[in-house]
């Protein structure tokens, strides 16, 4: 019993096996950036498409949840499917390509996240959401799979605790953000939402600061 319980990775460990890792630590700040974004998003969208489009037709006001998800969720799994393709048919010969694919996908959203936020019109805010979809399954696809390319397979589990905890901490934080951003601009939600790109974009800029400096010295060895 004692051997066994010695044998379990400490919290310590655990922090360690993400903060000594500098790739690891730009790929949990990346998904910081992203929870953040997905958050708001779902947590706002609803309300932006009420009041800027459905305010006038009942019906389609009552589905304004349905619309701001399932277009982008729609949109995500094509995305998914397509990244993960990519990433595992390629990382043998190209072992940056992981994170390569989620700065793709973190970086080609951002003109889609500004669109449906800035768009007049509710048919190209759901294809602008769908489109955001696409990007945003692309880097989902390879998030996870670019953290234990770097993080010893025996702190798998308690490093990806560490990083969803830092990840949904940060995130938690759009729910208040966004709605004091739209307060600042005299309650404009589309100037709001929009700023959400630029967290997208944050997160692509970690994740090539990784792919450039960190990620050679970083790889476990098969």
């Amino acid at each position: 019993m004692s051997s066994a319980a010695s044998s379990k990775p400490s919290i310590g460990e655990a922090l360690k096996s993400v903060f000594s890792k500098p790739t690891a630590l730009c790929v949990t700040i990346a998904l910081a950036m992203m929870i953040y974004v997905d958050i708001g998003f779902k947590n706002w969208m609803p309300t932006h498409l009420q009041s800027e489009f459905l305010e006038s037709n009942p019906f389609l006001r009552q589905w304004a949840g349905f619309h701001a998800v399932f277009w982008h969720y729609l949109g995500a799994a094509l995305g998914i499917m397509a990244g993960s393709r990519i990433g595992d048919r390629l990382v043998k010969v190209r072992p940056g390509i992981r994170l390569e694919v989620g700065i793709a996908g973190l970086t080609c959203a951002v003109p889609f996240i500004v669109w449906m936020a800035m768009t007049p019109s509710f048919a190209a805010c759901c294809v602008a959401m769908f489109g955001f979809g696409v990007f945003r399954g692309v880097y989902d696809s390879n998030f996870m799979a670019s953290f234990f390319d770097v993080v010893n397979p025996r702190y798998h589990a308690s490093g990806v605790g560490v990083m969803m905890c830092i990840a949904f901490l940060f995130g938690s934080l759009s729910s208040t953000v966004l709605p004091f951003i739209a307060k600042l601009t005299g309650d404009n939600m589309s100037i709001s939402m929009s700023s959400l790109g630029g967290f997208y974009l944050t997160g692509a800029i970690v994740i090539l600061l990784a792919r450039i400096f960190y990620l050679r010295r970083d790889l476990v060895s098969s």
